[in-house]
Order: structure tokens, then sequence, then C-alpha cells
């Protein structure tokens, strides 16, 4: 993802921050789509930090049900063009698969993202960045988005949301965010999957809209004018050019969930896909620890793509020991 600021901040510094953009997200929410739908997104984020389950689930259940009525009743003409005609949609193949990573400014890259921008071209040649110089190049989104974009009315992290959706409905290829780790060349496998993104099976018993079936920070297609990302994609442009705000901050994750339940033939392509990267986690909550060579190779041998963060504080030390990061940031965190 893209931002104009960057910072890292610590516990007390991260929870301020998220409550005033939880409270402020609530009220804006209430004005734009009322009280129905903003009252169970605000409980969402309180079960979530709360580590209350019980909570985030009532919160899904009725955010998902309320959001279905609202988006069947004002974007019906999308919805019907793709439960009706997604056998009828030309896909094919990708004319080359390439990997996507978002960085709107082009430099000044937070070292955690630099650090995992140099170890994927080291290892993957076929790596586009796109920026703000570049974008209009790779792919079609609206102008009125980007009109909103310079007026900060969207962020450049949901620009991000609609920018892969747009670049794989078009070109296919691989999503990655800017703070993934890919320790060696991206698998031949994966890339000849119709539909590729991590995944867990059988974790159906989180309060989550993707329950990992999917991680909207790293998923792919080898091939163009995947219904998926195509449906996807025609939601956000609508939501984001209508809409004062999202309804929800996870709004990509509800669509990708809304095309998993209704549309003909997606459930079945998400259902089939290979299980990928089951400990793409893991990685993060070692970075702040001393470096063992055994563990990061146990790591990384079935496991090829990490979520990290640069918002976090890091260290490259402790106890006079280097740790993950510090190997991270120095490039030596190689694969055997």
């Amino acid at each position: 993802m893209g931002a104009v600021k960057f910072k890292a901040e610590g516990k007390l510094g991260k929870a301020c921050s998220r409550t005033k953009w939880i409270l402020s997200s609530f009220f804006e929410q209430w004005r734009s789509y009322g009280f129905s739908i903003a009252y169970p997104s605000l409980m969402w984020w309180i079960g979530n930090y709360g580590r209350k389950p019980s909570i985030s689930f009532w919160a899904l259940k009725h955010l998902t049900a309320h959001l279905d009525q609202y988006f069947e009743k004002k974007y019906q003409s999308i919805i019907s063009q793709y439960i009706n005609n997604t056998n009828k949609l030309q896909h094919q193949p990708c004319e080359s698969y390439l990997i996507w990573v978002f960085w709107w400014q082009g430099k000044g890259m937070p070292e955690l993202v630099e650090n995992c921008y140099k170890q994927l071209v080291k290892h993957n040649s076929n790596v586009i960045l796109i920026t703000k110089n570049n974008i209009r190049d790779y792919t079609h989104i609206p102008e009125e988005i980007y009109t909103k974009v310079s007026k900060g009315q969207i962020s450049y992290t949901h620009l991000s949301d609609i920018l892969r959706l747009s670049l794989l409905a078009e070109r296919g290829g691989m999503w990655l965010d800017a703070t993934c780790f890919v320790p060696y060349s991206i698998p031949d496998k994966a890339k000849k999957e119709v539909f590729y993104s991590p995944s867990t099976r059988g974790l159906d018993d989180m309060p989550s809209w993707s329950n990992s079936r999917w991680c909207s920070w790293n998923v792919g297609s080898c091939i163009k004018n995947n219904p998926f990302f195509m449906f996807a994609r025609d939601m956000l442009y609508s939501i984001y050019i209508n809409e004062s705000c999202v309804p929800h901050y996870l709004v990509m994750d509800y669509v990708f969930d809304y095309a998993y339940r209704k549309l003909p033939n997606i459930k079945e392509m998400i259902d089939n896909h290979t299980e990928y990267n089951t400990k793409r986690n893991e990685l993060h909550f070692l970075l702040n620890k001393p470096y063992k060579e055994d563990t990061y190779q146990q790591l990384i041998k079935n496991d090829w793509v990490f979520k990290l963060s640069y918002k976090s504080l890091w260290k490259k030390e402790v106890d006079n020991q280097i740790t993950f990061y510090g190997k991270l940031i120095n490039g030596t965190l190689n694969a055997d």
C-alpha cells in the first residue's frame, strides 16, 4: 500500500489512533448508510480489539445481512449482470504472468518495505511496481476515483484495493502487498491457478468475511477477465464513486464473500484452489526475536510469502544478537 506519511507506533499510540478512527468511521457510516449498518460495523471492531469473538460473530452476521440488502437494492444492475452471465464471460490466459506491487510515491519506502521489494525482485524477474507516475499505463480506473484520491476522500489504502482488482480483472497475474516478504522464486504451480491466494482450510470459526479462504493482500489468477475479480472490481468502482464513505474498512472482503455466496461457479473456483502458505503470519511474530537459522529454514520449507507490517517498532538486535528483522534489513534472510 502507498501512503503520504508512515509512522511506527507503540501499543498505546496505536490504541489511541485506532479508537479515534473507529469512532469517526462509525458516525460517518451512520450518516451515509444508517444505524443498521454503522452499529454492527462498530461492534465488529469492538469485538475484534476486545477479543470477544461472540460480539464479532454477532456483528458480522447482522452487518452482512444489512449490506446484502443495501447493495442488492442499490447495485442490482451490476449484481444481476454477473449472476446471469458468469458462465458466458470470455476469460483467457494471461499474455504474461506479472507480479504487481504498489507504492504510490515510488520512492521513500520504509526500510521494511524497501527490503521486501528488493528480495522480491532479486528472485522474480516479472515484477511491476505501480506508482503515481505509471498507474494509468497499466489499468483503466475511472477518473472519478483519482479525483476523490486527490481530494483525500479515498485513501491510498483503499486505492490499492481498487487497483489490485482492476489489474487482476484486466491482466491477471499476482498481487502482492508491499509488506509481503518472499524469500525465493514464486513457484510455477501457483501461477497456474485460476484463483490463487494464501489460505487455510477448516477455519470457518473466525469472525471475518475471508475465514482464511483467501488473503486479499496476495491474490492472483492465471487468466484475464476472471469473473470473480471483474465483479469485485465493478462493485468497488460503484461504491467508491457513488458513496461518500465505505460501510466497513474491509469492504473488499465483504464483496469477495458476497461473490462466493451468490455468484455461480465462484464458490467452486475458490473452494477448489490449492492451499498455499499456511504459515504466512509466523515470520511477523519472529521479527523481534534472535535469529535462528534452523527455525527460518523450516519456516520457508513449504511457504514462500509472509505478511509483515512496517507500522510496528522492530528491533535489529536483542541481547547483542541479530534478530530476524535485522537479517531481513541487511539482506541476509535468504533460502539455502
